[in-house]
């Protein structure tokens, strides 16, 4: 049974912080197969704003598991809550906002992922955790391969693997096994026939 993180979608007067199962999954081990956790989302040795390119092949590898995940922007590896307020001005200097920074997130995600309707995969959420905003990606899996420039990631362990080969056809199989396969109807119908 695949168990589903959500988080408050509307921000309602007073605090408004993550839902009670992320927190489970913070208190334990730390990043695993369904959490991922980024102090920001862009790529600190760049000066313009510039997405973490480990941020997006998370993002590939949980729509390619069986169970999703979530990445908590604006918390460290060792669970502090360091906020994304300083990200806003970096991504959307016409609009440092929550709403500029939501809307630059979603755009590059959805542009840069190989899969159709990519924003049918994910969902960007706001909470707020000491005094902090917080950026939670729910991410589903997806209905089909997903690639990132060419590349198919899958999520093991903490870590996002590219796949290749042998190993990329032999998990695709196993996880989307009607891939591939057409019924002895279709085989039939798409027969050439030479008279």
């Amino acid at each position: 049974m695949r168990s589903v993180i959500r988080v408050s979608a509307a921000p309602t007067e007073g605090s408004f912080g993550l839902d009670s199962e992320l927190k489970k999954l913070l208190l334990g081990p730390g990043e695993g197969q369904r959490l991922e956790l980024k102090e920001r989302a862009t790529d600190s040795k760049v000066k313009a704003a510039k997405i973490s390119g480990r941020l997006l092949n998370t993002v590939a590898a949980f729509m390619n598991s069986r169970e999703g995940g979530t990445i908590l922007i604006g918390v460290s590896n060792a669970r502090q809550f360091v906020g994304i307020e300083g990200e806003y001005a970096h991504v959307n200097q016409q609009r440092a906002d929550w709403d500029g920074y939501s809307l630059w997130l979603n755009n590059v995600i959805a542009s840069r992922l190989d899969v159709r309707a990519a924003l049918n995969y994910y969902a960007i959420n706001r909470a707020r955790e000491s005094n902090k905003d917080i950026c939670a990606v729910h991410v589903q899996p997806a209905e089909m391969p997903v690639f990132l420039q060419g590349t198919f990631y899958v999520r093991s362990g903490s870590q996002n693997k590219p796949l290749a080969g042998h190993d990329m056809l032999a998990y695709i199989a196993s996880r989307w096994s009607w891939l591939g396969t057409r019924s002895l109807h279709d085989r039939a119908d798409s027969t050439l026939t030479m008279e």
